[in-house]
């Protein structure tokens, strides 16, 4: 029995031992694929706990986390309940804590950190005051991360911009510059390797579209 057990038990480490193979480079590629491509809240909660558990089970890789946590900010973003949001951002923010503590002073976590202030805020509108200013302030903080640019910080910075009224620091054209700069940035960004962030560049080109087209 103990030499039937043994090998089992073999098999299921390696399974579960993602870094350590080419087996953690393969499902991280077909999750993000997958990521790309799936926008319902119920695809992204399970994308959500896919690359929860690839993290949980190699503790050293902060991107799993990282897209677990952008995973859980865009369903809260999609939810008409709005119960549902804080929950999916508390969620949202344990992932996203996980992947700061590996990878520190990183502009893609703190932007989507950022986003998750955001999506709190359409949970009650009556944050805004208070949630406004710091979601700014965390792009703001992810630009400096990265002076040589970050686009999808410059994404989320122009619509706080564009969103913000002018009496609070807000403005349409300076939000139409800043995103301007976003799909400039996308043309010369190069992720670090093909699992690090690159999402965002057509959503950028839809929104820059409709704003210059409402002006």
């Amino acid at each position: 029995m103990k030499k039937i057990i043994l090998p089992l038990i073999a098999v299921v480490f390696s399974i579960f031992s993602f870094g350590q193979s080419a087996r953690y480079n393969d499902v991280m590629k077909t999750s993000i694929a997958k990521m790309d491509s799936t926008w319902t809240t119920d695809g992204l909660m399970q994308l959500a706990n896919t690359f929860e558990r690839i993290g949980n089970a190699e503790k050293t890789e902060w991107l799993p986390f990282y897209y677990a946590g952008y995973c859980l900010v865009m369903n809260a973003y999609m939810q008409k309940d709005v119960s549902k949001i804080d929950p999916l951002c508390d969620k949202a923010d344990e992932n996203l804590s996980k992947a700061a503590a590996l990878q520190s002073n990183n502009s893609e976590i703190t932007t989507v950190q950022g986003m998750v202030l955001t999506a709190r805020m359409q949970a009650d509108m009556s944050r805004g005051m208070t949630l406004g200013p710091k979601s700014s302030g965390m792009f703001q903080a992810a630009l400096s991360q990265q002076p040589t640019g970050n686009p999808r910080a410059m994404m989320n910075m122009a619509q706080s911009l564009f969103y913000t009224p002018e009496a609070f620091g807000g403005s349409k054209s300076k939000a139409i510059e800043m995103m301007e700069k976003s799909l400039a940035s996308y043309d010369t960004f190069k992720p670090e390797s093909m699992l690090h962030p690159n999402w965002g560049k057509a959503y950028v080109e839809k929104i820059l579209g409709e704003w210059k087209a409402s002006k």
